[in-house]
């Protein structure tokens, strides 16, 4: 089953990314202008810790593969949801850089939108528990 995103989606995502806390990671960065925005100069255990404890929900990662390279080595990673865009680009960056071990990912769902792109949700490999249909 397909999805269509709508102008109405757009505008619920804008509200969403406004209002939600965030979190930039900058060793340079003064000022964070963006409302609800936190800076962050390191990826530090007791810092990601103290946040998935919190009462915030869910932390989403936008657009770094740097910062899910560290997190995945520091074994904070609960899920990764990856949209995928049917479009071969020829060369580029590695989705993570600088990962030197294997990341072994079982696929938790597939949701498909209408324009030709993939949500994928995976899960670190042997950390879910899949219920036998018998």
């Amino acid at each position: 089953m397909s999805e269509t995103l709508t102008a109405s989606d757009r505008s619920s995502f804008v509200n969403f990314m406004n209002n939600t806390a965030k979190i930039v990671f900058s060793k340079t960065l003064a000022k964070a202008d963006w409302n609800n925005t936190k800076i962050f100069r390191e990826v530090n255990r007791y810092d990601i810790d103290q946040l998935k404890c919190g009462s915030g929900g869910d932390i989403l990662i936008y657009g770094s593969g740097t910062i899910v390279s560290q997190l995945a080595k520091l074994d904070l990673i609960d899920e990764y949801a990856l949209m995928l865009y049917p479009i071969v680009l020829g060369s580029g960056r590695p989705l993570f850089p600088n990962t030197s071990d294997r990341i072994k990912l079982d696929l938790i769902s597939t949701k498909r939108y209408s324009c030709g792109s993939n949500l994928h949700i995976f899960s670190p490999y042997n950390t879910i528990t899949i219920k036998n249909s018998d």
